[in-house]
């Protein structure tokens, strides 16, 4: 005889750990008690440890040079409406050249620079 799997409900799982806190016996035989596997009720036991806990957000960094970063965006922009593709080479250059006219000789555009700029603003696709 084959033995069909029982999905529970959300609310059902949070009954079963409430009645494990409730009760003075371990998870291995409260798992057998209401007939789920040891492993399962583990998972179950994991997985609401973890969602009650609230998620740290990121520390988001105010980009250093954000001059350099609006006006290659603009430029993105007027290339696109023209119907011209940006490659990553003319998208260095127009920023090294937005850095000189800025007063920032020490930025060096680095591809890693790039990658979060284009990344930030969901650009990645559009760049050759």
């Amino acid at each position: 005889m084959v033995r069909g799997q029982r999905s529970y409900t959300d609310e059902e799982i949070r009954a079963f750990m409430l009645g494990h806190s409730a009760s003075n016996i371990s998870a291995r035989s409260y798992a057998m008690k209401i007939g789920v596997p040891w492993t399962t009720f583990m998972f179950w036991k994991r997985r609401l440890k973890s969602s009650d806990k609230p998620r740290k957000e990121k520390h988001k960094r105010q980009p250093e040079h954000l001059d350099i970063e609006e006006g290659l965006y603009e430029f993105i922009v007027a290339e696109r409406e023209k119907g011209r593709t940006v490659t990553r080479r003319e998208l260095r250059e127009r920023a090294l050249n937005l850095a000189a006219a800025k007063g920032a000789p020490l930025f060096k555009a680095s591809d890693q620079w790039l990658r979060g700029f284009l990344k930030k603003r969901s650009l990645r696709d559009c760049v050759v």
